[in-house]
């Protein structure tokens, strides 16, 4: 009869974990679907596409996708600090952070923070030394601020862009 308990229990845990990782699954798949409507609306309806972002992240607060489609709202708005602030919660959690982080200094560099879009510049390019968009920002942060160097960084960043 012990015997008996413990299978049943051992079974009927097992049934506990798989409707778990079943919930798991079905949340995390209408937060991605949240986040895709969200990205669309973004420009069409924004304030829609807020609210299906922020209950994305709700949802699946691990996934940088609907941080960043924030920060893309807010920066449109000309609220470059907002945007700054969840393009830095995106680069947080993504895998490969140079969009969340070219965006973040653009919006930086569009606030007039030249010194943390310049930092931002500069890790990409210490990731990617080759990315020609992050060396120009670079280059027009640097001149905004009067430093002599930025002509080098336009330069070097010019044949790279098409």
């Amino acid at each position: 009869m012990a015997g008996d308990s413990a299978d049943r229990t051992g079974t009927h845990g097992h049934h506990h974990v798989a409707i778990a990782d079943d919930v798991e699954n079905r949340l995390r798949q209408l937060a991605d679907a949240l986040n895709s409507r969200g990205a669309a609306l973004v420009s069409a309806e924004p304030d829609r596409a807020i609210a299906d972002l922020m209950r994305s992240i709700e949802l699946n607060p691990t996934h940088d996708g609907p941080y960043h489609n924030l920060g893309v709202i807010f920066e449109d708005r000309g609220d470059f600090a907002r945007a700054a602030e969840y393009y830095g919660r995106a680069i947080a959690r993504a895998k490969r952070p140079n969009v969340s982080q070219i965006s973040r200094g653009r919006a930086l560099l569009r606030g007039g923070r030249y010194d943390a879009a310049i930092a931002d510049f500069n890790a990409i390019l210490r990731r990617d030394s080759a990315n020609a968009g992050a060396l120009y920002l670079r280059g027009i942060a640097k001149r905004r601020k009067g430093d002599a160097s930025a002509d080098a960084d336009l330069a070097a960043a010019a044949p790279r862009l098409h």
